[in-house]
């Protein structure tokens, strides 16, 4: 999963559902950064929710049955451990977007896209009708909002 660690912040840019309990609680800006801890071997994110404090989260790559290749996000809060999320990668293009399934939400028919810095404003066709395509196209609730996050 070559997104992860990722050398540059990924955000939040639009679900296809209202409320997430873990990237949104109605704010205009999810952020986040992942890096490698010195093992090596884990890694964390820094979550950035505006208006809201930002916090850190172990997050773990694993294969989801039936897959040789890391597809599946475990991310644990660990102030929190008994409250870990799974998000399933449905598509990847590792510098432009990246369409995850949020297994807590409407029996995992949740969808959100997230791009990286560099893409913000941009308009990614072919990463936005695969989102289409996959989390269909009634609802979506956009999150990042120009101007919405801190430098």
């Amino acid at each position: 999963c070559q997104f992860f660690p990722s050398k540059e912040p990924w955000y939040l840019v639009y679900e296809n559902f209202y409320y997430d309990p873990i990237f949104n609680d109605n704010g205009t800006c999810v952020r986040m950064t992942g890096k490698s801890r010195e093992d090596g071997n884990t890694m964390f994110a820094t979550a950035e929710f505006w208006p809201s404090p930002s916090m850190e989260l172990d997050v773990a790559l694993t294969s989801s049955p039936g897959y040789d290749v890391d597809n599946v996000i475990v991310i644990t809060n660990p102030k929190e451990p008994s409250e870990t999320f799974k998000l399933t990668i449905a598509y990847i293009e590792s510098e432009t977007c990246v369409i995850v399934r949020h297994s807590y939400v409407d029996e995992g028919r949740g969808c959100s896209y997230w791009v990286p810095e560099s893409q913000l404003g941009k308009t990614i066709r072919c990463c936005e009708f695969i989102f289409d395509l996959l989390c269909g196209t009634p609802q979506k609730h956009a999150i990042y909002e120009e101007g919405g996050c801190p430098e």
